[in-house]
């Protein structure tokens, strides 16, 4: 695979990911106006998504057992009776 610098990936809400050649007639350049805080590029996202993760992935809950469980016996047995 090699490097393209005469197209432009553009990825369109209803119809995914196209490769646009950079000197396609139809092709318009739209300049961002009044941008605020609330846009954020894609890699701001992956990072928040990342903060996040990393701040609640260890968290465990402690989840009682039914009912049917209570004062049963769990048995674990290897395949090798020898063990």
């Amino acid at each position: 695979m090699g490097i393209k610098y005469a197209t432009y990936l553009i990825s369109f809400i209803n119809h995914g990911i196209k490769e646009i050649d950079k000197t396609d007639t139809q092709l318009d350049e739209i300049i961002a106006e009044n941008i605020t805080a609330e846009i954020e590029t894609h890699s701001e996202v992956e990072r928040s998504l990342l903060k996040i993760l990393r701040l609640w992935g260890g968290l465990t809950e402690t989840v009682p057992l039914g009912e049917k469980w209570l004062n049963g016996t769990l048995l674990i047995q290897p395949a090798d009776k020898s063990l």
